[in-house]
């Protein structure tokens, strides 16, 4: 008889994600090409417009909270009633692991990204929302596979540099995604 293992949590994201329209993760193979820029931008501005949410994924190097001003909305951990609510920073909903962490760093290994993951997803209060921007860390590896394995959904935003170096890398980005049978909805040529 084989061993499975079952998560309820898992069956928790599925029902959340129901109730969001939209989920657009912001990825790129680089680092420092701007997605957290990117992603706080775009959220901002579809704030203005329709029910949106910023998620930071970036455990490694999450710096929404600090392009947001995140801090002078909330400088400990999120209220709590049936799950984690985002903080509201003037009408976008935001939720980072900067909360959990108290802003120490964060190393986490595969099978740890992608239970750290669940339990953000599982445990976040999402309210019927239009969007949910996710600010992804770089590179094709756990975080984004966690994404595509949640988020059947997702339509993506690919940033990158006009630098030779990060070309060849954003194309296999690219080959990627559309490989998985996903939506590219653009690609963000930063820092020209």
């Amino acid at each position: 008889m084989k061993n499975y293992k079952i998560d309820p949590r898992i069956s928790l994201i599925n029902d959340k994600i129901k109730k969001i329209k939209n989920i657009v993760p912001v990825i790129s193979s680089k680092g420092g090409v701007g997605k957290s820029l990117v992603s706080s931008a775009l959220a901002w501005g579809l704030r203005e417009y329709a029910n949106t949410a910023l998620l930071d994924l970036d455990f490694w190097g999450a710096s929404d909270h600090l392009l947001l001003d995140a801090f002078k909305y909330i400088d400990e951990f999120p209220e709590e009633d049936r799950g984690i609510l985002p903080v509201d920073i003037e009408g976008l909903k935001f939720m980072s692991v900067i909360y959990y962490t108290q802003n120490k760093p964060l190393s986490l290994r595969g099978i740890e990204f992608s239970d750290a993951f669940i339990e953000i997803m599982s445990a976040t209060r999402w309210e019927n929302l239009d969007y949910l921007i996710i600010d992804m860390p770089p590179g094709l590896n756990d975080p984004l596979l966690d994404v595509l394995k949640f988020f059947r959904n997702g339509k993506f935003v690919v940033v990158a540099t006009p630098s030779k170096l990060a070309v060849n890398v954003v194309k296999k980005t690219i080959e990627f995604v559309k490989e998985q049978k996903y939506i590219i909805l653009g690609l963000i040529e930063n820092m020209v």
